[in-house]
């Protein structure tokens, strides 16, 4: 990074690691034969909500983009006691 943009305070966005994502299908498999785990039929997202019109209005479309496509799925939002909240997906 040059000097000039951590003066003005840009930043370089983070280059996704997705050797990490795509290592959740063997680790799913090495779970389910060495100790037994099932997987629940649930996925969840943790996020902490913003204030503001624009992060509810985004959080209306992820609901509605979830609840798209052939199989409905259950999608409930929950809220952690620590202030996070979750989007849990059933089905």
């Amino acid at each position: 990074m040059k000097i000039v943009d951590v003066l003005l305070g840009r930043t370089k966005p983070i280059q996704a690691n997705l050797d990490n994502l795509f290592g959740l299908s063997g680790a799913f498999i090495t779970l389910e034969a060495s100790s037994g785990l099932v997987p629940s039929g649930e996925a969840g997202v943790c996020y902490k909500p913003m204030a503001g019109q624009p992060f509810v209005k985004t959080t209306e479309e992820i609901e509605g983009l979830l609840t798209v496509g052939g199989d409905p799925a259950t999608v409930r939002q929950e809220y952690a006691p620590f202030g996070d909240d979750w989007i849990v997906l059933s089905g």
